[in-house]
């Protein structure tokens, strides 16, 4: 499909007046028409392959007007004509979790006190969306039977959970929630073409940047395409190139600034004092930045 003319050019219709075929507005309803990777079978309408760039000229998407900024380049909206759907939180627990681990044992003074930390679900998900439209919400993470609470409780509202087994000898812990995490970033970037929204996210792994795939090139692909950028995560632990890029292209909102909000630490058990339960601290979001 060189170029992007495909059916166009065998039809005689110009590219720029094309429209995506599919539901009402030129485009495919959410969830319908899309693959995973790319397009399931727009090949033969003109629309390009995974791995390569727009073609020329522009294609009308509910009523937005695309247009590309070099030959081959990726077409991008007009910023005069978007519009935000929503937040989409992508929560990459274990991440989030072990990092709170570590911290609290430097904040509390003991090393009992990473058994006790856990996340205030409703707390963290309320820093993640800010105050504003929730669009969707969706969380990864592995299978110790202690985290059932968290993921039912996670579930009841209404958020997206997929969990799995813990790593093998044959790989990590973290690779396969990770890609699929990554996976529904994509899926969504394709399901509201030209209807951006934005995305919240929650890890600091920006592991696989150089071979073009992780959460940092993730990101860079959805901000390509219209999508504003949140990164929420740890401080010391967020890698530093996806954090500096999302400084100057979104915001990053440091989870220790919120620490006692986030967090809470369970009871010790009888005879067992590792250190003292603690609520939740109120949340304040006056101090969140937001894009």
């Amino acid at each position: 499909m060189a170029g992007g003319g495909g059916a166009a050019a065998a039809t005689g219709t110009p590219v720029a007046d094309r429209v995506l075929p599919g539901a009402k507005g030129g485009l495919p309803a959410r969830g319908r028409g899309w693959g995973v990777y790319g397009f399931r079978d727009q090949m033969s309408r003109g629309l390009p392959a995974r791995g390569r760039g727009w073609g020329l000229g522009c294609y009308h998407a509910r009523g937005r007007r695309f247009e590309r900024s070099a030959a081959g380049a990726a077409m991008r909206p007009r910023p005069e004509t978007q519009a935000m759907s929503g937040v989409f939180v992508y929560w990459d627990n274990s991440n989030v979790f072990h990092e709170a681990q570590r911290i609290a044992e430097e904040r509390d003074g003991t090393p009992g006190a990473r058994y006790l930390v856990r996340i205030h679900f409703d707390n963290l998900l309320r820093l993640a969306r800010g105050d504003r439209e929730l669009t969707k919400a969706v969380a990864a993470g592995s299978v110790p039977p202690e985290m059932r609470q968290l993921w039912n409780r996670m579930e009841n509202a209404g958020v997206e959970v997929n969990l799995f087994d813990r790593g093998s000898r044959d790989r990590s812990e973290q690779e396969i929630p990770d890609r699929w995490l990554q996976l529904r970033m994509l899926e969504d970037g394709l399901d509201y073409n030209g209807d951006p929204g934005i995305v919240a996210l929650l890890t600091g792994d920006g592991a696989g940047y150089v071979e073009g795939r992780g959460f940092h090139s993730t990101l860079e692909r959805l901000h390509r395409r219209g999508w504003q950028i949140e990164v929420l995560s740890w401080t010391h632990s967020c890698n530093r190139g996806m954090r500096e890029w999302a400084e100057a292209n979104g915001v990053f909102v440091a989870l220790d600034d919120h620490y006692e909000a986030i967090t809470f630490r369970e009871p010790s058990r009888p005879g067992h004092e590792f250190a003292p339960a603690r609520d939740a601290a109120p949340l304040d979001l006056s101090r969140r930045p937001r894009v």
